[in-house]
């Protein structure tokens, strides 16, 4: 599929006399592979997606949404695009390779100030839930029953996926949606799916992203965040004190996201190292009392 898609090039890199060659193999998820091409005078990431899309996924709509986000300037822009196959070529950003950090996560640089990193994560948080929103909505009780669904029944989750599962709706409905439950949202905005570039944040894989609760986007990335940097978070992102009720719903959509994450990687990539992390996240949780306010 690679040569296929080189060979293809001047439907995408018209200004290239040759096809481009392959650079690396880019760190990426678990499913997908991102892989690194140079031409003449141009790089670009092509990412191949499984041949079975995964549950929530839309490649349509993830090519409409990234547009977006790159005409925004918070996302590599596109140059070609195979829905069916699930092809997408960006232009390369020099990090792509992961050589910088956002920081605050567990590859951060150590000099990186953290409240700074926050605050620039705070940004490109208000930055892609300011975008159009899709007609696509994802829901928190979405997520919640994708999880339940795909999960096999030989899991070796320490709970029952019914039980949380009617815990966290019910807590869900009490807290309520507020006025902030209709944004963009990119919905797996964890560290590997950010990228710095002289300051500058953008964001990657967009295929999740749907209409949804922006504090589920906030959730995700404070599930890698330290503890005492969590509600840092929250405030720089809302840029004011947040209410109690805000707090609250922060709180069960970080719980959510911790069984959402545990049951992901339960069902697709149980032996990886971030499947043990998501399990332990999860035990520390139901450990400290779950769906606590």
């Amino acid at each position: 599929m690679v040569e296929d898609i080189c060979g293809n090039y001047p439907q995408w890199a018209p200004d290239e006399t040759t096809a481009p060659e392959v650079i690396s193999l880019l760190g990426g998820g678990s499913r997908n592979a991102s892989i690194r091409l140079r031409g003449r005078g141009a790089e670009w990431v092509l990412r191949i997606a499984p041949s079975t899309t995964p549950p929530g996924v839309c490649r349509e709509r993830e090519y409409h949404v990234h547009q977006a986000a790159a005409q925004a300037g918070i996302a590599p822009e596109i140059v070609y695009a195979e829905h069916r196959r699930g092809i997408l070529v960006t232009k390369y950003l020099p990090s792509e390779s992961g050589e910088s950090s956002p920081g605050l996560l567990p590859s951060a640089k150590a000099e990186k100030d953290p409240g700074q990193a926050i605050q620039s994560l705070a940004g490109l948080l208000r930055r892609i839930h300011s975008l159009p929103v899709p007609i696509e909505i994802t829901t928190p009780i979405t997520h919640l029953q994708r999880a339940v669904n795909y999960l096999p029944d030989d899991h070796d989750l320490p709970v029952s996926p019914d039980a949380i599962y009617r815990e966290l709706a019910k807590a869900l409905a009490e807290a309520g949606s507020g006025p902030w439950a209709s944004t963009l949202c990119h919905n797996d905005l964890l560290s590997a799916n950010r990228i710095e570039i002289s300051g500058q944040l953008f964001a990657i894989d967009w295929e999740y992203a749907s209409g949804g609760d922006p504090f589920f986007d906030l959730a995700v990335c404070a599930s890698e965040l330290e503890p005492q940097h969590v509600d840092t978070l929250l405030g720089h992102y809302l840029q004011r004190r947040p209410s109690a009720e805000e707090q609250q719903r922060f709180s069960i959509l970080r719980q959510t996201y911790a069984f959402i994450a545990a049951s992901w990687h339960a069902a697709f990539d149980p032996q990886c190292t971030a499947a043990e992390a998501a399990r332990e996240t999860l035990l520390r949780m139901l450990n400290r009392g779950f769906v606590a306010a």
